[in-house]
């Protein structure tokens, strides 16, 4: 059996946002109503109290990560929160994982698959797509596997590398030599796997960002 609820939906893409709206609704679901930035869906979010926000992760003003932080700082909002985005970035998982984020779609799921998601959500359940699943099984698990290989000292090279220090800054924020910090890079490259021949490094810190603040 179908369980209505109420949702509100927040998409910087107008058709998608309409679509998506017209599906759910033809599905039984109360639509509270609609925003195309961060700061709308907030105020739509906090006078609407839905029983769950569906929310595209990248839009103007606040992004999805952000409306759910402020929404957690208002004790009266129990609202449930499914991810849509066209993007399965390891950081974006990472996050939803850290918010406890009740479910992640792709946005090229049928409506069927999002109505499958608002099933189980209401029923206490989570929904991921697969491809977001296999990020979280193997991706991230294999990367805090190899984080857990460095030493207290390259884990901290590691953490300046991702504030964007150079060699020289991070020699003298640590009063080490160059030399020496030169040494964790290549041990951090080594242990986590990377191709030594290009700077691959500053790639894998952007990508990760979120996984180092938890170092």
């Amino acid at each position: 059996m179908n369980v209505k609820t109420s949702v509100i939906l927040a998409d910087d893409h107008p058709v998608l946002l309409n679509g998506l709206k017209t599906a759910l609704e033809e599905f039984g679901h109360t639509v509270l109503g609609t925003a195309l930035n961060g700061t709308d869906a907030f105020t739509l979010l906090v006078e609407k109290n839905p029983m769950i926000a569906i929310l595209d992760i990248e839009m103007p003003f606040l992004n999805a990560f952000e409306i759910i932080n402020k929404a957690g700082q208002i004790p009266q909002l129990q609202t449930k929160f499914l991810l849509l985005s066209y993007h399965a970035e390891k950081s974006y998982v990472l996050m939803a994982q850290q918010f406890n984020i009740s479910g992640y779609l792709l946005k090229d799921e049928k409506a069927e698959v999002i109505n499958q998601a608002i099933q189980l959500i209401l029923k206490g359940g989570t929904y991921f797509s697969p491809k977001i699943t296999a990020i979280k099984e193997h991706d991230l698990k294999m990367d805090l596997k190899k984080i857990s290989y460095l030493t207290p000292s390259e884990r901290t090279i590691l953490r300046l590398i991702s504030q964007r220090l150079s060699s020289r800054e991070i020699s003298e924020r640590l009063t080490i030599s160059i030399r020496t910090v030169q040494k964790h890079r290549a041990n951090i490259i080594e242990k986590l796997e990377l191709n030594s021949q290009i700077d691959t490094l500053s790639v894998w810190v952007e990508e990760n960002k979120a996984l180092l603040e938890q170092l």
